[in-house]
């Protein structure tokens, strides 16, 4: 018999969750959109690059679109390190709503069409915002195709806790 909200069977349901989560993301090359504030995100990239399939650990390549850094500068820089199968990176971009249109877009084309540029590897991009996107895709913030490319494997850390 489970109790109310709060209890300590719901919060250890919700532990053994993201934790699945975490695994799962780790698992599957697909891209990780994190809801959560910008220091539980990284923390939460890092445990996803600690359990990377195949024994390895990838190293975490952040970016922060709100600091005004080059988000498409650091895919292109990257390229080679961020793929999926042989790379040794994971791209991390934080803040992923303060990206400008353009940015947002370039991103959006990547995942949407990895092999464009002539390699056969698929990015391995986490991205987060403490900001919820579909209100920003509603208010006509941010790309609703791009949220659709980013949200394949979705974390959430809820408001008022901490990872």
């Amino acid at each position: 018999m489970r109790r109310q909200n709060g209890s300590p069977l719901i919060q250890q349901d919700a532990a053994r969750a993201f934790e699945d989560d975490i695994t799962l993301a780790a698992m599957f090359l697909a891209p990780v959109l994190i809801t959560a504030p910008p220091a539980d995100a990284l923390r939460i990239v890092q445990a996803i690059a600690a359990r990377e399939r195949r024994g390895r650990t990838r190293e975490v390549l952040a970016c922060d679109a709100s600091a005004g850094d080059d988000v498409i500068g650091s895919i292109t820089d990257n390229r080679v390190r961020i793929a999926t199968d042989h790379g040794t990176a994971i791209l991390f971009v934080g803040e992923v709503h303060a990206l400008k249109s353009r940015d947002q877009f370039a991103l959006m084309k990547l995942l949407a069409y990895p092999n464009s540029g002539g390699r056969g590897d698929v990015p391995r991009i986490a991205s987060s915002s403490s900001m919820d996107l579909y209100d920003c895709v509603a208010k006509g913030r941010f790309d609703a195709r791009l949220l659709y490319r980013l949200n394949v494997i979705h974390i959430v850390v809820p408001k008022g806790t901490s990872s």
